[in-house]
């Protein structure tokens, strides 16, 4: 049933992005055009006339709207995330998700992954559009790919990529963090009977607050300070690095586990939609 609500909320991400990723990616591209039309051969400017001002006041124009949009883009994934969660599951639309046949832990999961992939995905759109900006042909693109790749594989060794997928597996972890601290927050400021999206704002700082409180009593524990060192002298720097990647994942997990479980129990226990 799982598959069935992220189809379901893929195809709403789809309905929601389906301008202003393209707008991003013909932006780059237009970009691109105008700006090599301001430049020389050797990369200064032109001197232009008055019609030469006008393409250039048009070029910068081209340039704020790709700014604009790249903005709005990151924007409006916010505001999709939040309203997906808020709508779906607080507002009109809970009252129908909440009588489907499905755990109330799935509904929550299906929102969680939309809202990471429509991350992912427009970061990656925003790369692809700055790639599109940069007055690179293709053949240019061609002879350097190889040439940062060889690079690459040259100055990694085999337990470099491990490195990688360290990385970006803290960094999904994180972002999952923020969305579901996001959701607890709604959760909580739903359980009140008025104001409720002022008091999901209360709740969301209430949280903070609560955090920030808890790594000021850890950093009291002054252990924790020669830790790394401690790792260092034990497993050398490059098992120490590995080993602190997987304690900050699974430091992530944990929060992701408290704000996972901390809203399915609120929705399923304690959901009012009235």
């Amino acid at each position: 049933m799982l598959g069935k609500l992220l189809k379901y909320d893929f195809r709403s991400m789809f309905k929601q992005f389906a301008f202003i990723w393209p707008a991003a990616l013909a932006l780059g591209l237009i970009n691109r055009f105008t700006l090599n039309s301001q430049m020389r051969e050797d990369g200064s400017v032109w001197i232009q006339d008055s019609a030469g001002v006008l393409a250039s006041s048009a070029a910068m124009a081209a340039i704020l709207a790709f700014v604009c949009v790249m903005v709005a883009m990151f924007v409006v994934v916010l505001i999709f995330v939040v309203q997906r969660f808020y709508r779906g599951l607080l507002g009109d639309e809970g009252y129908l998700m909440h009588t489907l046949p499905v755990q109330t832990w799935e509904l929550i999961a299906s929102k969680l992954i939309c809202a990471i992939v429509v991350t992912v995905i427009s970061i990656i759109v925003a790369m692809l559009a700055v790639l599109l900006l940069v007055p690179f042909t293709a053949q240019d693109l061609w002879d350097l790919f190889p040439g940062l790749m060889k690079a690459l594989f040259r100055l990694l060794r085999p337990g470099d990529y491990l490195f990688i997928l360290e990385f970006l597996l803290l960094m999904i972890a994180g972002g999952a963090s923020s969305y579901l601290h996001i959701y607890l927050a709604m959760a909580l400021g739903h359980l009140a009977s008025k104001h409720r999206v002022a008091m999901s704002v209360v709740a969301y700082v209430g949280i903070n607050v609560a955090g920030t409180v808890l790594l000021n009593v850890l950093s009291n524990f002054r252990w924790l300070w020669n830790f790394d060192i401690q790792l260092d002298a034990i497993l050398g720097t490059r098992g120490a690095i590995h080993l602190s990647f997987w304690i900050l994942i699974a430091i992530c997990l944990a929060v992701d586990a408290v704000y996972f479980f901390g809203t399915n129990y609120i929705l399923k226990r304690n959901l009012n939609l009235e």
